[in-house]
Protein backbone atom coordinates (compact mmCIF):
# COMPACT_ATOMS: atom_id res chain seq x y z
CA UNK A 1 0.00 0.00 0.00
CA UNK A 2 1.19 2.96 -0.89
CA UNK A 3 -0.23 6.79 -1.26
CA UNK A 4 0.87 10.51 -0.34
CA UNK A 5 -1.39 13.24 0.29
CA UNK A 6 -1.33 17.31 2.23
CA UNK A 7 -1.01 17.38 5.68
CA UNK A 8 -3.59 20.25 5.54
CA UNK A 9 -6.00 17.40 4.17
CA UNK A 10 -5.43 14.68 6.59
CA UNK A 11 -4.92 16.47 9.96
CA UNK A 12 -8.37 17.42 10.60
CA UNK A 13 -10.26 14.18 9.65
CA UNK A 14 -7.24 12.59 11.38
CA UNK A 15 -7.84 14.27 14.52
CA UNK A 16 -11.48 13.63 15.03
CA UNK A 17 -11.32 9.64 14.34
CA UNK A 18 -8.80 9.38 16.66
CA UNK A 19 -10.69 11.10 19.31
CA UNK A 20 -12.97 8.17 19.35
CA UNK A 21 -9.73 5.69 20.07
CA UNK A 22 -9.40 4.91 23.56
CA UNK A 23 -5.84 5.59 24.22
CA UNK A 24 -4.61 2.94 26.07
CA UNK A 25 -6.79 -0.40 25.63
CA UNK A 26 -6.40 -4.03 26.85
CA UNK A 27 -6.59 -4.84 22.99
CA UNK A 28 -3.51 -2.77 21.38
CA UNK A 29 -5.60 -2.74 18.33
CA UNK A 30 -8.47 -0.62 19.96
CA UNK A 31 -5.53 2.39 20.33
CA UNK A 32 -4.93 2.00 16.18
CA UNK A 33 -7.15 3.82 13.86
CA UNK A 34 -7.88 2.10 10.35
CA UNK A 35 -6.45 3.64 7.17
CA UNK A 36 -7.53 2.16 3.59
CA UNK A 37 -7.12 3.79 0.34
CA UNK A 38 -9.11 2.24 -2.67
CA UNK A 39 -9.32 4.14 -6.04
CA UNK A 40 -7.73 7.47 -4.68
CA UNK A 41 -9.82 7.55 -1.58
CA UNK A 42 -8.36 7.76 1.56
CA UNK A 43 -10.52 5.99 4.38
CA UNK A 44 -9.80 6.75 8.28
CA UNK A 45 -11.88 4.80 11.02
CA UNK A 46 -11.76 4.56 14.62
CA UNK A 47 -13.91 2.79 17.21
CA UNK A 48 -14.29 2.35 20.72
CA UNK A 49 -16.61 -0.66 20.22
CA UNK A 50 -20.04 1.46 21.05
CA UNK A 51 -19.34 4.20 18.33
CA UNK A 52 -17.57 3.91 14.78
CA UNK A 53 -16.74 6.74 13.22
CA UNK A 54 -15.52 6.76 9.14
CA UNK A 55 -13.69 9.98 7.37
CA UNK A 56 -13.53 9.96 3.66
CA UNK A 57 -11.00 12.46 1.88
CA UNK A 58 -10.16 12.40 -1.75
CA UNK A 59 -7.41 14.73 -1.76
CA UNK A 60 -4.98 11.65 -1.76
CA UNK A 61 -2.52 10.25 -4.53
CA UNK A 62 -2.48 6.70 -4.49
CA UNK A 63 -0.19 4.02 -6.38
CA UNK A 64 -1.13 0.96 -4.63
CA UNK A 65 -4.81 0.19 -2.86
CA UNK A 66 -4.75 -1.57 0.67
CA UNK A 67 -5.33 -1.15 4.42
CA UNK A 68 -3.43 -1.49 8.01
CA UNK A 69 -4.17 -0.17 11.37
CA UNK A 70 -1.72 2.00 13.75
CA UNK A 71 -1.36 3.73 16.24
CA UNK A 72 -3.82 6.84 16.04
CA UNK A 73 -2.19 9.34 18.83
CA UNK A 74 1.51 8.38 17.55
CA UNK A 75 -0.31 9.28 14.21
CA UNK A 76 -1.87 12.45 15.03
CA UNK A 77 1.52 13.13 17.01
CA UNK A 78 3.87 12.67 13.87
CA UNK A 79 1.39 15.16 11.54
CA UNK A 80 1.24 18.27 14.32
CA UNK A 81 4.95 18.03 14.31
CA UNK A 82 5.11 18.66 10.48
CA UNK A 83 4.95 21.83 8.21
CA UNK A 84 1.58 23.30 7.06
CA UNK A 85 2.78 22.60 3.70
CA UNK A 86 4.12 19.07 4.16
CA UNK A 87 2.93 16.41 1.71
CA UNK A 88 3.04 13.15 3.65
CA UNK A 89 4.15 9.73 1.85
CA UNK A 90 2.54 6.53 3.49
CA UNK A 91 4.20 3.13 2.53
CA UNK A 92 3.32 -0.09 4.17
CA UNK A 93 5.90 -2.66 4.39
CA UNK A 94 4.76 -6.07 6.10
CA UNK A 95 4.24 -4.61 9.60
CA UNK A 96 5.66 -1.61 9.51
CA UNK A 97 4.42 2.23 8.34
CA UNK A 98 7.02 4.05 6.93
CA UNK A 99 5.46 7.88 6.67
CA UNK A 100 8.21 10.01 4.59
CA UNK A 101 8.04 14.57 4.95
CA UNK A 102 11.15 15.31 2.32
CA UNK A 103 14.02 14.38 5.03
CA UNK A 104 12.10 13.34 7.55
CA UNK A 105 11.18 9.26 8.20
CA UNK A 106 9.29 7.83 10.89
CA UNK A 107 8.61 3.75 10.79
CA UNK A 108 5.17 2.73 13.01
CA UNK A 109 4.88 -0.74 13.76
CA UNK A 110 1.44 -1.90 12.12
CA UNK A 111 -1.71 -4.65 13.03
CA UNK A 112 -3.34 -6.33 10.32
CA UNK A 113 -6.72 -4.83 8.99
CA UNK A 114 -8.34 -8.24 9.01
CA UNK A 115 -8.54 -8.09 12.89
CA UNK A 116 -9.87 -4.40 13.40
CA UNK A 117 -13.69 -4.41 14.82
CA UNK A 118 -16.27 -3.02 13.01
CA UNK A 119 -19.73 -2.38 14.50
CA UNK A 120 -21.87 -4.81 13.01
CA UNK A 121 -25.36 -2.88 12.01
CA UNK A 122 -28.53 -4.71 11.91
CA UNK A 123 -30.41 -4.26 8.65
CA UNK A 124 -31.91 -0.21 8.50
CA UNK A 125 -35.40 0.29 9.80
CA UNK A 126 -35.85 3.75 8.81
CA UNK A 127 -33.59 5.92 6.24
CA UNK A 128 -34.53 9.57 5.66
CA UNK A 129 -32.28 12.80 5.65
CA UNK A 130 -32.35 16.07 7.76
CA UNK A 131 -30.70 19.47 7.23
CA UNK A 132 -27.78 19.14 9.95
CA UNK A 133 -28.48 22.46 11.38
CA UNK A 134 -32.21 20.60 12.55
CA UNK A 135 -29.89 18.37 14.56
CA UNK A 136 -27.99 21.04 15.55
CA UNK A 137 -31.17 22.96 17.09
CA UNK A 138 -32.13 19.11 19.14
CA UNK A 139 -29.06 18.46 20.33
CA UNK A 140 -28.07 22.32 21.62
CA UNK A 141 -31.71 22.00 23.55
CA UNK A 142 -31.43 18.83 24.95
CA UNK A 143 -28.34 17.54 25.82
CA UNK A 144 -27.54 19.87 29.05
CA UNK A 145 -30.74 17.65 30.75
CA UNK A 146 -28.88 14.33 30.23
CA UNK A 147 -27.36 12.60 33.38
CA UNK A 148 -24.31 10.96 33.61
CA UNK A 149 -23.96 7.64 34.85
CA UNK A 150 -27.37 6.96 36.47
CA UNK A 151 -27.77 3.56 36.92
CA UNK A 152 -31.48 4.00 35.36
CA UNK A 153 -29.86 4.05 31.72
CA UNK A 154 -32.70 5.81 29.99
CA UNK A 155 -31.21 8.54 31.13
CA UNK A 156 -27.81 8.62 30.20
CA UNK A 157 -28.62 9.98 26.57
CA UNK A 158 -30.84 11.37 24.29
CA UNK A 159 -34.34 9.87 23.49
CA UNK A 160 -35.38 10.65 19.71
CA UNK A 161 -38.74 10.40 18.39
CA UNK A 162 -39.05 9.78 14.82
CA UNK A 163 -42.80 10.65 13.61
CA UNK A 164 -45.10 11.90 10.43
CA UNK A 165 -44.27 15.57 12.16
CA UNK A 166 -40.84 15.08 12.59
CA UNK A 167 -38.12 14.50 15.15
CA UNK A 168 -38.39 14.92 18.78
CA UNK A 169 -34.98 15.13 21.25
CA UNK A 170 -36.51 14.51 25.45
CA UNK A 171 -33.41 14.54 27.68
CA UNK A 172 -33.72 14.36 31.85
CA UNK A 173 -31.71 13.61 34.63
CA UNK A 174 -34.38 12.63 37.14
CA UNK A 175 -34.51 16.35 38.71
CA UNK A 176 -35.58 18.29 35.00
CA UNK A 177 -36.99 17.57 31.64
CA UNK A 178 -35.93 18.95 28.17
CA UNK A 179 -38.24 18.53 25.41
CA UNK A 180 -37.23 20.19 21.60
CA UNK A 181 -39.35 19.31 18.28
CA UNK A 182 -37.77 20.16 14.64
CA UNK A 183 -40.36 19.65 12.07
CA UNK A 184 -39.04 17.42 9.44
CA UNK A 185 -40.28 15.43 6.23
CA UNK A 186 -39.47 11.74 7.58
CA UNK A 187 -42.21 10.07 5.05
CA UNK A 188 -43.59 8.03 8.48
CA UNK A 189 -46.83 6.53 8.91
CA UNK A 190 -45.93 5.69 12.25
CA UNK A 191 -43.58 6.68 15.10
CA UNK A 192 -39.89 5.19 15.92
CA UNK A 193 -37.94 5.91 18.99
CA UNK A 194 -34.42 5.27 20.22
CA UNK A 195 -32.10 6.53 22.61
CA UNK A 196 -28.70 7.71 22.12
CA UNK A 197 -25.80 7.36 24.68
CA UNK A 198 -24.69 10.13 26.06
CA UNK A 199 -20.80 9.99 24.46
CA UNK A 200 -22.56 9.35 20.96
CA UNK A 201 -24.45 12.71 21.64
CA UNK A 202 -21.62 15.01 22.09
CA UNK A 203 -19.51 12.89 19.37
CA UNK A 204 -22.35 14.15 17.12
CA UNK A 205 -22.51 17.38 18.38
CA UNK A 206 -18.29 17.69 17.72
CA UNK A 207 -18.54 16.39 14.37
CA UNK A 208 -21.69 18.01 12.57
CA UNK A 209 -21.74 21.49 14.72
CA UNK A 210 -20.16 23.66 11.59
CA UNK A 211 -21.98 21.99 8.57
CA UNK A 212 -25.14 23.32 6.75
CA UNK A 213 -25.69 20.51 4.15
CA UNK A 214 -28.16 17.53 4.27
CA UNK A 215 -27.22 14.23 6.95
CA UNK A 216 -28.17 11.06 6.30
CA UNK A 217 -29.96 8.82 8.74
CA UNK A 218 -29.99 5.81 9.17
CA UNK A 219 -32.16 4.14 12.42
CA UNK A 220 -32.17 0.32 13.31
CA UNK A 221 -33.31 -1.20 16.80
CA UNK A 222 -29.72 -1.57 17.43
CA UNK A 223 -27.51 1.36 15.53
CA UNK A 224 -28.51 4.50 14.38
CA UNK A 225 -25.66 5.96 11.89
CA UNK A 226 -25.64 9.95 10.67
CA UNK A 227 -23.80 10.20 7.24
CA UNK A 228 -23.04 13.07 4.90
CA UNK A 229 -20.13 14.11 2.65
CA UNK A 230 -17.07 13.15 4.29
CA UNK A 231 -18.15 11.73 7.93
CA UNK A 232 -19.90 8.63 8.62
CA UNK A 233 -21.08 7.88 12.62
CA UNK A 234 -22.65 4.79 13.66
CA UNK A 235 -23.40 4.30 17.54
CA UNK A 236 -25.26 1.80 19.33
CA UNK A 237 -27.78 2.30 21.09
CA UNK A 238 -29.31 1.86 24.58
CA UNK A 239 -31.43 -0.93 25.29
CA UNK A 240 -33.91 0.60 27.53
CA UNK A 241 -37.50 1.78 28.04
CA UNK A 242 -37.83 5.61 27.97
CA UNK A 243 -40.85 6.67 30.46
CA UNK A 244 -43.58 8.66 28.65
CA UNK A 245 -42.55 12.08 28.95
CA UNK A 246 -46.12 13.57 28.24
CA UNK A 247 -46.73 12.74 31.97
CA UNK A 248 -44.60 14.78 33.57
CA UNK A 249 -45.61 18.18 32.18
CA UNK A 250 -47.19 19.73 34.50
CA UNK A 251 -50.73 20.83 34.10
CA UNK A 252 -50.65 24.81 34.77
CA UNK A 253 -53.53 27.47 33.83
CA UNK A 254 -52.70 31.19 32.44
CA UNK A 255 -53.19 32.51 36.24
CA UNK A 256 -50.33 30.53 37.52
CA UNK A 257 -47.89 31.80 34.87
CA UNK A 258 -45.55 35.03 34.45
CA UNK A 259 -43.43 36.35 31.55
CA UNK A 260 -39.80 37.62 32.06
CA UNK A 261 -37.50 39.14 30.40
CA UNK A 262 -35.07 36.50 29.60
CA UNK A 263 -31.54 38.41 29.44
CA UNK A 264 -32.39 39.85 32.48
CA UNK A 265 -33.52 36.69 34.71
CA UNK A 266 -30.34 35.31 33.28
CA UNK A 267 -28.33 38.15 34.69
CA UNK A 268 -29.85 38.06 37.75
CA UNK A 269 -29.50 34.23 38.63
CA UNK A 270 -25.51 34.65 37.73
CA UNK A 271 -25.22 37.70 40.32
CA UNK A 272 -27.40 36.07 42.98
CA UNK A 273 -25.83 32.74 42.41
CA UNK A 274 -21.77 34.45 43.46
CA UNK A 275 -22.16 32.92 46.74
CA UNK A 276 -23.56 29.59 46.22
CA UNK A 277 -21.49 26.55 46.20
CA UNK A 278 -21.28 23.80 43.58
CA UNK A 279 -22.60 21.66 46.01
CA UNK A 280 -25.58 24.07 46.95
CA UNK A 281 -27.09 25.93 44.38
CA UNK A 282 -30.78 26.06 45.75
CA UNK A 283 -32.51 29.71 45.99
CA UNK A 284 -35.79 30.70 46.75
CA UNK A 285 -38.55 32.30 44.17
CA UNK A 286 -41.41 34.26 45.90
CA UNK A 287 -44.04 35.23 43.53
CA UNK A 288 -46.01 37.99 43.98
CA UNK A 289 -48.39 40.73 41.74
CA UNK A 290 -45.64 41.87 39.05
CA UNK A 291 -43.07 41.22 41.12
CA UNK A 292 -39.81 37.95 41.45
CA UNK A 293 -38.00 38.00 44.51
CA UNK A 294 -35.16 35.54 44.13
CA UNK A 295 -32.96 35.24 47.42
CA UNK A 296 -29.96 33.14 48.01
CA UNK A 297 -28.54 31.66 50.94
CA UNK A 298 -24.98 29.48 51.55
CA UNK A 299 -24.03 27.58 54.13
CA UNK A 300 -22.01 30.47 55.80
CA UNK A 301 -25.51 32.31 56.07
CA UNK A 302 -24.08 34.84 53.67
CA UNK A 303 -27.65 36.48 51.62
CA UNK A 304 -28.12 37.32 47.90
CA UNK A 305 -31.01 39.06 47.26
CA UNK A 306 -32.89 40.95 43.85
CA UNK A 307 -35.98 41.69 42.50
CA UNK A 308 -37.11 41.55 39.26
CA UNK A 309 -40.57 43.00 37.38
CA UNK A 310 -42.85 40.62 35.99
CA UNK A 311 -45.84 40.54 33.96
CA UNK A 312 -47.60 38.55 37.46
CA UNK A 313 -51.48 38.99 38.50
CA UNK A 314 -52.04 35.55 40.66
CA UNK A 315 -51.61 34.71 44.28
CA UNK A 316 -48.22 35.13 46.16
CA UNK A 317 -46.24 31.86 46.08
CA UNK A 318 -42.86 30.39 47.11
CA UNK A 319 -40.90 28.02 45.53
CA UNK A 320 -37.23 26.95 45.69
CA UNK A 321 -35.36 26.15 42.81
CA UNK A 322 -31.72 25.16 41.29
CA UNK A 323 -30.62 27.94 40.19
CA UNK A 324 -27.97 26.05 37.68
CA UNK A 325 -30.55 24.55 36.33
CA UNK A 326 -31.82 27.41 35.51
CA UNK A 327 -29.38 29.11 33.93
CA UNK A 328 -28.37 26.26 31.56
CA UNK A 329 -31.65 26.42 29.95
CA UNK A 330 -31.84 30.41 29.48
CA UNK A 331 -28.63 29.61 28.25
CA UNK A 332 -29.64 27.87 25.22
CA UNK A 333 -32.75 29.56 24.01
CA UNK A 334 -32.83 32.30 21.84
CA UNK A 335 -36.66 33.93 22.89
CA UNK A 336 -35.95 37.43 24.11
CA UNK A 337 -39.04 36.36 26.97
CA UNK A 338 -39.69 33.32 29.18
CA UNK A 339 -42.67 32.05 30.35
CA UNK A 340 -42.68 30.71 33.15
CA UNK A 341 -45.84 28.35 34.77
CA UNK A 342 -45.96 26.57 38.09
CA UNK A 343 -48.80 25.41 40.45
CA UNK A 344 -47.33 25.40 44.08
CA UNK A 345 -43.70 24.71 46.24
CA UNK A 346 -44.37 21.26 46.01
CA UNK A 347 -44.60 20.45 42.28
CA UNK A 348 -42.83 20.71 39.11
CA UNK A 349 -42.76 24.34 36.87
CA UNK A 350 -42.39 24.57 33.26
CA UNK A 351 -40.64 26.72 31.22
CA UNK A 352 -41.20 28.05 27.63
CA UNK A 353 -39.70 30.30 25.00
CA UNK A 354 -42.70 32.90 24.43
CA UNK A 355 -44.11 32.02 21.53
CA UNK A 356 -42.77 33.56 18.55
CA UNK A 357 -42.20 31.30 14.87
CA UNK A 358 -38.93 29.91 15.93
CA UNK A 359 -39.85 28.88 19.18
CA UNK A 360 -43.54 27.68 18.07
CA UNK A 361 -42.30 25.12 15.45
CA UNK A 362 -39.53 23.94 17.95
CA UNK A 363 -41.74 23.23 21.26
CA UNK A 364 -39.44 24.07 23.18
CA UNK A 365 -40.44 22.87 27.02
CA UNK A 366 -38.80 22.39 29.97
CA UNK A 367 -39.49 21.05 33.67
CA UNK A 368 -38.04 21.60 36.40
CA UNK A 369 -38.48 20.01 39.61
CA UNK A 370 -38.72 22.57 42.80
CA UNK A 371 -36.32 22.03 46.17
CA UNK A 372 -36.71 21.96 50.10
CA UNK A 373 -34.62 25.06 51.27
Amino acid sequence: MRFSISRAALIKPLQLVSGMVERKHQQPILSNILIGVKSNLLSLIGTDLEMELVARVGEVAATQNGEFTVNAKKLVDICRVLPDDAIIEVEQEETKAIIRCQKTKFTLATLSAYDFPRLQESVGSLEFSLPQNALTTLLENTTFAMASQDVRLYMNGVYFIFDEVGIRAVATDGHRLMTCLVPVKTGLTQSFAVIMPRKSVVELQRLFADEKTELGVVVSPNHMRFINHTYSLTTKLIDSKFPDYRLVLPAVTSSQSFTIDRVQFLDTLQRVSALLSDKVKGARFVIQENLLQITAMNTDRDIAEEELAIEYLGEKTEIGFNVGYLQEYLAIIQSPLVKVSFTDADNSALLEPCMDNQSANHDNRYVIMPMKL
